[in-house]
């Protein structure tokens, strides 16, 4: 439990982990995620765009969710994380290099990402936030944190 002076940990989402959490997610979670602070929980805007295409009537459970907006500085620390990660085979795929792009953007906020990947075709997020020094959780661990 977090002290008054304490500041809550913020946590910017994936595309897995809105899917597995607002979509598929029960009414536990999705109380959970309303009870959360204001600024708490985030997402890019193109999170915001591909879930909402493909689940268009959850618009009001996204509403809870802040949107970080892509800066310069996020293609520097992407840059900087690739040369990191040359060593894996995949590194130049789209996938991958969306999954960077993600970590640079905690990475400038401060943030942890919240992952709902359980197999991937690639290189896992988990993984790669492991080597840049990025924090990375999964739904699961997400819902003991703030739950």
């Amino acid at each position: 439990m977090m002290g008054p002076d304490e500041a809550s940990e913020n946590y910017l989402f994936d595309d897995e982990a809105l899917e597995r959490t607002l979509a598929e997610g029960t009414e536990e979670e999705h109380d959970i995620i309303d009870d959360c602070e204001d600024g708490q929980l985030c997402l890019t805007s193109a999170s915001k765009e591909s879930f909402l295409s493909a689940f268009p009537e959850e618009k009001d459970k996204i509403a809870v969710f802040t949107i970080i907006r892509k800066k310069v500085s996020d293609n520097q620390i992407a840059a900087a994380f690739t040369d990191q990660l040359q060593n894996y085979p995949d590194i130049d795929s789209d996938e991958v290099q969306n999954k960077i792009a993600l970590l640079a953007t905690a990475d400038r906020c401060g943030m942890t990402v919240v992952t709902g990947e359980l197999v991937s075709t690639t290189t896992r997020i988990k993984i790669l936030a492991e080597q840049v020094g990025v924090r990375c959780i999964n739904t699961d661990e997400f819902f003991e944190e703030v739950g």
